[in-house]
Parts: C-alpha cells; sequence; structure tokens
C-alpha cells in the first residue's frame, strides 16, 4: 500500500521542479533604447545581445527570478508582470 504522505510528498516535489523548468521562460525582452536584448527559449537557453554582440547562456527559473548564468557570471532579474528588472536599473520590457 503507497503512504499517502510520501505520495503527496512526490507530488509536490514533481510541481516544483515542473514550476521551475517546464513553464519556461519565451520571447524577446528589450531595454526602452533597444541597445539590450534577451531572447529567451523555453528549454533554458538565452541569447543575450548588447550593442550588436550575442551571447549564448542558460537559465533557471526560481519564483519571480530568472538566474542567467553566462560568461560574465550569474546575473539575477526579476520577473514582473511582463517585464525584467535587474542590476544597475535595467529594466527589460517583452517585446515578442
Amino acid at each position: 500500500m503507497i503512504d499517502l504522505k510520501q505520495h503527496l510528498a512526490g507530488l509536490l516535489l514533481a510541481w516544483i521542479a515542473v514550476g521551475c523548468t517546464a513553464e519556461g521562460l519565451s520571447g524577446e525582452y528589450r531595454d526602452a533604447r533597444g541597445v539590450t536584448g534577451y531572447a529567451f527559449e523555453p528549454d533554458g537557453r538565452v541569447f543575450i545581445s548588447v550593442m550588436g554582440t550575442t551571447t549564448a547562456a542558460t537559465y533557471q527559473l526560481e519564483a519571480d527570478r530568472v538566474l542567467i548564468d553566462g560568461p560574465e557570471g550569474i546575473v539575477v532579474l526579476y520577473r514582473n508582470g511582463e517585464e525584467l528588472e535587474g542590476p544597475l536599473g535595467l529594466r527589460l520590457i517583452r517585446v515578442l
């Protein structure tokens, strides 16, 4: 017989895992001047463009945080509706 507590704990862990990965973040986000852009793929890849140079990185979602692991280290963006907010006042607006 399956223990109800174990079953519920397993479902909770699965729900948390899906919430952090399968939900994915997709689409393109740009700053107001069009200098910086982030193109998110639902598989965890992100392409960051700054002043015409594009770099590939990966990302993970943790609640309202987007953790981007790229060549410069980990950058944390915060989801705020259809916008992403980052360090030094970076504000990215969803365009696609």
